[in-house]
């Protein structure tokens, strides 16, 4: 009767998104409630519900702003939710992170990337300026990417790393592009990582402090290989365990490769793209690698590249060259590498995403959805350090594919914890192993 009075009538289908939206924004979640997101039979339907949660959820924000426990309340309930919806429809194959003042990410709150990455194939963490990306302390947090050890394309540009922190790569065996730009502490003792990359093509380590000792460990097989063939003589043993180096483009701009680097790279059996600029090296030294390759020379003779497109493409947009299959048209055929990025849609606050998944509407509340959830989770993160650790973890329990988890251990962040970063705590769970991370 009350309808009919406000001539407003409503759908059965309405209502039904209206009684679950009330739900699962009002209930006490302990755990993601995702058996309840997965019986949502479209996803049409399910933005609609997320929409409405959203809209209570900043209504309950709003009205807890000064009530630091409250609003945590609030915020653990949206989290749970958003990692339901994450499980049952956010599950890009490529996603771009793009860090800046607004948008600051911590290692906890990337780790909730598990939630997200059942797909992920092509992943980018860039920030203009390492101030941005001062909360990620290293990269465990990759490990979270339930398909890490499948990811194929992976772009850390300005996140201020340092080469011990790249061990983590070694559990990425399937990486095929990798950049590194923009990370001045990653120097020559990076070498034994990269190395160790087997399927690896695109290597961009642009402004960074490698030099001629990471090319000649890169190319160690190769080189002994044409050495052994060139005397007759058989192959030494132990050079089995050297991967051959398959890296066709070296991006070693503002780095301090000389040209006895240059001339190590002759031994390679392709070579696609070199980007030499800032480096001080003379254009005489890159006559013989002219001479075995057909590239064209270009950027006043510091650049050699197969094409123009793929060198304007480098030096002018610093693209990242993808090697996943995810690209747009740029003239390369297949699944090879290509100098355009993923097909993305943008957001300036959250980053780019492509999604493959079900047209443009749903790829934008796909990309909406994981820059909230990765927001709520930074901000759960900051209240810990406002508020007292409540009775339960803040972030919540999920499996770690790790060697910290290798027992389906479970990973938490424990706030008030002053450990050292990553140590094993004891724990008030039964089968859970607590990651603390220093505050």
């Amino acid at each position: 009767r009350r309808m009919c009075e406000v001539e407003m009538v409503i759908s059965l289908q309405d209502a039904c998104c209206l009684a679950l939206a009330a739900q699962l924004s009002c209930v006490t979640h302990q755990s993601p409630p995702t058996s309840v997101i997965e019986r949502i039979p479209e996803p049409e339907l399910g933005r609609r519900i997320y929409e409405l949660v959203c809209q209570q959820c900043q209504r309950a924000e709003a009205a807890s702003m000064h009530l630091p426990l409250l609003q945590l309340h609030h915020l653990r309930t949206q989290f749970f939710v958003l990692c339901a919806f994450g499980q049952a429809f956010w599950q890009p194959t490529s996603l771009i992170i793009n860090l800046s003042i607004t948008s600051r990410l911590s290692s906890a709150a990337l780790q909730q990337l598990w939630h997200v990455s059942r797909n992920l194939a092509h992943l980018e963490l860039t920030s203009p300026h390492v101030s941005f990306a001062a909360g990620i302390k290293d990269l465990q947090w990759l490990l979270c990417v339930r398909n890490h050890r499948h990811l194929r394309c992976l772009c850390l540009r300005g996140c201020s790393i340092s080469a011990q922190a790249l061990e983590v790569l070694k559990q990425c065996p399937a990486l095929r592009a990798l950049s590194l730009a923009g990370n001045p502490n990653v120097d020559d003792s990076a070498a034994s990582v990269l190395a160790a990359l087997p399927e690896l093509l695109v290597l961009d380590v642009s402004f960074t402090s490698v030099g001629d000792a990471m090319i000649e460990a890169l190319c160690y097989r190769l080189r002994i290989e044409a050495w052994c063939a060139a005397q007759g003589e058989p192959l030494p043993p132990g050079t089995e365990q050297w991967h051959r180096c398959k890296v066709q483009y070296w991006q070693l701009a503002g780095t301090r490769v000389s040209d006895h680097g240059v001339s190590v790279l002759t031994v390679l059996q392709k070579l696609t793209l070199l980007d030499l600029r800032r480096c001080g090296v003379p254009r005489s030294a890159l006559a013989q690698l002219e001479r075995r390759f057909p590239l064209l020379r270009l950027a006043q003779g510091s650049v050699l590249s197969e094409s123009v497109f793929l060198a304007a493409n480098v030096v002018n947009s610093e693209a990242f060259v993808c090697a996943c299959g995810h690209t747009e048209d740029s003239g390369a055929s297949g699944s090879g590498p290509d100098s355009s990025p993923c097909k993305s849609l943008e957001k300036a606050q959250g980053g780019r995403t492509h999604a493959g998944g079900y047209g443009q509407k749903i790829d934008a509340w796909l990309l909406e959805g994981i820059s909230r959830l990765l927001a709520v989770s930074q901000k759960l993160v900051e209240l810990a350090e406002q508020v007292q650790p409540p009775s339960v973890p803040l972030l919540p329990p999920y499996p770690l594919m790790s060697p910290i988890a290798q027992q389906q251990h479970v990973c938490c962040l424990h706030p008030q914890s002053m450990c050292q970063p990553h140590q094993i705590v004891s724990s008030p769970y039964q089968g859970h192993a607590y990651l603390s991370l220093d505050k």
